[in-house]
């Protein structure tokens, strides 16, 4: 079984798909809303850097 997270597409989250990654978990999703949280595009970038 694979066991992923979600995460709103803010900025200032990022560091959960960070750490997410380093616990082995198999995802992390980020969430889209253009009118509350930041460009998730932007915000994947930043979580691969």
């Amino acid at each position: 079984m694979e066991i992923g997270i979600c995460v709103a597409s803010h900025i200032g989250d990022i560091d959960y798909a960070v750490r997410s990654e380093a616990l082995g978990y198999a995802s992390a999703w980020i969430a889209d809303s253009q009118m509350i949280w930041s460009d998730y595009y932007a915000t994947l970038a930043l979580a691969a850097d």
